[in-house]
């Protein structure tokens, strides 16, 4: 006997349609979770390593800080050193008197002195180039290898200005000032003739470096 089918094409195809439908929102509702799940995934890993930059931007402004502190630091350590490096030299050299002593040792009769300044350590001057008189005359007698453009900073030093009546008495008051055991350095800064009484006198302009290890204070 044949077998009858009494389910409707339609019934069957709605039953398909159905379950086509129900895999599909079982599919959907998958995919969603699974969307969302990442999405907090990615949202927990954002902020976890958004909290690890915001530690090193932490750290690193830190350093940057404790930098600053250490730069500040090395300019004070530099400046006290600077300081105490002035003092200790302050504490030792010749005395102003002493240099007195010394001047009257090398001058002659035929040179005077007008102005003298006498300078401790740490008063810093330019350096100055070596000049030559009116007559073509340049005496500079230093004592070991220092370039003439040597600037004379932290030393005790003096310079010297007055007027001599010719360019032989100057020269000789130079070498014999050099020839003191006081002293580092001279240098003739520069000579000019200016009139005195009848005639005419060389004016002059002396800086001398005097030797710190001399004498003391």
């Amino acid at each position: 006997m044949a077998e009858v089918d009494l389910i409707p094409k339609e019934f069957r195809r709605a039953q398909r349609l159905k379950r086509g439908l129900k895999a599909c929102a079982i599919a959907y509702a998958v995919l969603v979770v699974t969307i969302l799940t990442a999405k907090l995934l990615l949202g927990y890993t954002l902020k976890s390593e958004k909290g690890k930059i915001d530690a090193l931007q932490s750290k690193e402004n830190s350093i940057l800080q404790q930098r600053q502190s250490y730069d500040e630091l090395q300019a004070q350590r530099t400046h006290l050193e600077e300081y105490l490096t002035i003092l200790q030299t302050l504490q030792g050299g010749p005395k102003a008197e002493e240099m007195f002593v010394v001047i009257d040792r090398a001058i002659n009769d035929s040179v005077w002195i007008t102005n003298l300044k006498f300078f401790r350590a740490g008063e810093k001057t330019a350096a100055k180039s070596e000049k030559q008189s009116a007559g073509g005359y340049m005496v500079l007698v230093p004592k070991g290898e220092k370039s003439a453009e040597e600037q004379w900073t932290n030393e005790v030093r003096m310079e010297i200005t007055g007027q001599a009546l010719n360019h032989s008495a100057l020269a000789g008051f130079v070498k014999a000032l050099q020839d003191q055991k006081e002293i580092a350095e001279v240098k003739l800064q520069n000579t000019s003739e200016k009139p005195y009484l009848s005639d005419y006198a060389i004016s002059y302009q002396i800086s001398v470096r005097v030797d710190s290890s001399a004498g003391g204070s």
